[in-house]
């Protein structure tokens, strides 16, 4: 009955499609935490990981779709990580055990991120038979996500609604680390 943010739309034509990624994408450590908490990439999308903060971070996943460790850093020098393998890739800190955050990885060009008022846009798409899907970190019953199946022609708009049952936020808000050299 609410809006939800972080919710990442899919769509995946009946149609293959091999359209490389376009985009640069970013995943942020701000104020000791990622950002964005969710960032969808298509497949093949490189990502960097800058460090706005003042303090270093110690990035990792030990997710089956990429799995991946950025040492100990602090400014923009950290490597860049290619993610090629559809799914989601939960984020940590091995100094900072409360930053939690998401990639993502979705085998499409046609994708999206609700904002906070629940809402999003996926660009211009050709009319067509398409799979819908929705994932969110906190799916309760469908971790995997939620699946539906639309038909539209060129030039038509269409409006989907999903409901979607939420476990409780758990993210852990930054300790103080005013005494940390990390």
């Amino acid at each position: 009955g609410h809006p939800v943010s972080d919710a990442v739309v899919s769509l995946v034509p009946d149609e293959v499609i091999d359209e490389s990624p376009s985009r640069a994408a970013y995943m942020e450590q701000s104020g000791r935490q990622f950002s964005p908490h969710v960032l969808p990439v298509q497949r093949g999308t490189v990502v960097s990981f800058p460090n706005r903060d003042t303090i270093k971070h110690h990035v990792y996943s030990f997710s089956a779709p990429k799995r991946f460790e950025i040492q100990l850093y602090g400014g923009d020098t950290a490597d860049t990580v290619t993610f090629a393998k559809p799914g989601v890739v939960a984020l940590g800190c091995n100094i900072h055990d409360w930053m939690l955050g998401y990639v993502y990885v979705v085998d499409t060009p046609y994708f999206a991120k609700s904002d906070d008022s629940g809402q999003l846009a996926i660009g211009e798409l050709s009319g067509g038979k398409y799979r819908v899907h929705v994932w969110h970190p906190r799916l309760r019953n469908e971790p995997a996500g939620q699946d539906q199946s639309v038909t539209f022609g060129d030039d038509e708009s269409v409006e989907l609604g999903f409901e979607l049952d939420l476990k409780r936020e758990r993210r852990r808000a930054p300790r103080d680390d005013r005494f940390s050299d990390y």
